[in-house]
C-alpha cells in the first residue's frame, strides 16, 4: 500500500524551512557592525609588472610588436594599417 504525505504536514515543513531559512540568513546580517567614523586603512598597492615589447620591422617594412605572456595558451593578432 502506498501512503501519500499528509498535505497539511508538508506545508508546514515547507513553511519551517522557509523560517529556518529566513533566520539563518539574518542572523550574519544582523551581526555586522559597520564603523563609519573613518574610512578603512589600505593595504599595499599589488605589484604591477608590465610585459617587455619586442618590436621588429619586416623585410617588406611591416612593424612588427610582439607582447609575451604565457599565464594562458592564447594568441591574438591585431592588424593596424596607417592611412
Amino acid at each position: 500500500m502506498i501512503t501519500r504525505p499528509n498535505a497539511r504536514a508538508t506545508r508546514a515543513g515547507s513553511r519551517a524551512s522557509v523560517l529556518l531559512a529566513a533566520l539563518a540568513l539574518a542572523t550574519p546580517i544582523a551581526a555586522q557592525d559597520f564603523v563609519r567614523d573613518h574610512p578603512p586603512t589600505l593595504g599595499a598597492p599589488a605589484r604591477l609588472s608590465v610585459p617587455a615589447v619586442h618590436e621588429t620591422r619586416l623585410a617588406n617594412g611591416i612593424d612588427v610588436s610582439v607582447v609575451e605572456q604565457h599565464e594562458l595558451p592564447l594568441v591574438q593578432v591585431i592588424v593596424s594599417f596607417a592611412g
